[in-house]
């Protein structure tokens, strides 16, 4: 129904403090008292919400294990999605690519060395006169001597 027209509503509200003014001043209104209770008083979802069931039926829940984690597990949107990724080679490696393999110019000269070292031409030096032969005994064990049993009776009170 239309709203009728009444008197003019005196409406007071607080205004921001100016030295010279009062802290409220009535303010006239042109609109009615139903047009301002409806401007006050009413809510944007009555609008919205006028009752009427969304298309396709009746609004059914949803599971959120179904929704946000499609292709994590097999779900009614998709299956479960296998991760796959292509197998690395060997040249992925830092090892391989450090590491790259020589032309073999020193094996003849390898080779040379070793026939030379089999025929016995060249001494080891490890293998010197008898009196300059390393003994096989430490430092430790010669300042340390265990005692002789002379020795061991002897320092018995």
């Amino acid at each position: 129904p239309p709203s009728s027209p009444g008197p003019p509503l005196l409406l007071s509200r607080p205004f921001p403090r100016a030295p010279d003014s009062a802290s409220h001043k009535p303010v006239v209104c042109a609109a009615s008292r139903e047009d301002v209770r409806r401007l006050y008083y009413t809510t944007a979802t009555a609008s919205a919400m006028d009752g009427r069931q969304p298309p396709g039926g009746p609004a059914q829940a949803e599971n959120y294990g179904d929704v946000h984690a499609i292709g994590q597990r097999d779900s009614k949107y998709m299956r479960y999605q296998v991760k796959r990724a292509p197998l690395t080679k060997r040249t992925a490696c830092a090892y391989t690519k450090d590491y790259v393999e020589l032309p073999l110019g020193g094996a003849k000269l390898d080779r040379q060395l070793a026939q030379s070292f089999k025929s016995g031409g060249q001494a080891s030096r490890l293998a010197g006169p008898a009196a300059a032969r390393l003994a096989a005994e430490s430092k430790y064990t010669e300042d340390f001597r265990p005692p002789s049993p002379a020795g061991a009776r002897a320092a018995r009170p």
